[in-house]
């Protein structure tokens, strides 16, 4: 949108370390956490079949807040009787994205929603005694999302009915700009184009007079 204002987001990615492959925790569901945006997510069996009675609990979260987890599940082999489940949080408490048993086939990707605060993934499997599987092999990886930004301008005077703001030359303009983010304004920067062929001006609200006649956009 341009209004007599460009607003300017600047979004800097960065991935942490990767901590190479991490295997199910065989854990009694106390949750371990993991901090990694690289590497990949196994069953605890290595190169073998995931072992019988496992009760794992893991949670992935990304090294930069406003990134997301991602999970790329590309083998999956689980026998009836024992359960992977993906949440879309830090915890059980969270939203299931998916629940899987007597599969053999790979999900794909599950990704943290815009809508989860912690930008964490959730994982947790249990297996029975009476068989097991080849397990599943995930890929980690995390994404900087991309949030809905609405921007709000304020001018005074008011702009007419058709939204455009009528004055006399010599007039004085006040721009007041402010937006709202889907996800995070932090590090947010405001700049405008005030239509004087001066370049940018940086800050939230300007004031401008207009001393020639014509039209600014």
């Amino acid at each position: 949108m341009k209004h007599l204002l460009t607003i300017a987001i600047i979004l800097i990615g960065l991935f942490a370390t990767g901590q190479g492959i991490i295997n199910m925790p065989d854990n009694n569901a106390v949750p371990t956490r993991f901090v990694t945006c690289s590497g990949s997510f196994n069953d605890d069996g290595q190169n073998g079949d995931y072992s019988n009675n496992i009760n794992g609990y893991a949670v992935f979260c990304p090294g930069i807040q406003t990134d997301r987890m991602q999970l790329n599940f590309i083998q999956m082999i689980i026998q009836t009787g024992d359960v992977l489940t993906i949440y879309d949080g830090d915890s059980t408490a969270a939203p299931q994205l998916g629940t899987f048993t007597n599969t053999t086939t790979a999900p794909g990707m599950f990704q943290a929603s815009a809508g989860n605060p912690t930008g964490c993934l959730t994982v947790t499997f249990t297996s029975n005694g009476s068989g097991t599987g080849a397990g599943w092999r995930a890929g980690i990886s995390c994404f900087d999302p991309c949030q809905a930004i609405s921007t709000s301008i304020v001018t005074t005077p008011a702009p007419d009915a058709d939204g455009i703001v009528r004055i006399c030359q010599g007039d004085t303009v006040n721009f007041d700009g402010s937006a709202t983010f889907s996800v995070d304004g932090t590090g947010a920067t405001y700049e405008w184009d005030l239509g004087n062929g001066g370049g940018l001006n940086p800050g939230a609200i300007q004031t401008e007079t207009y001393t020639r006649s014509g039209i600014s956009f």
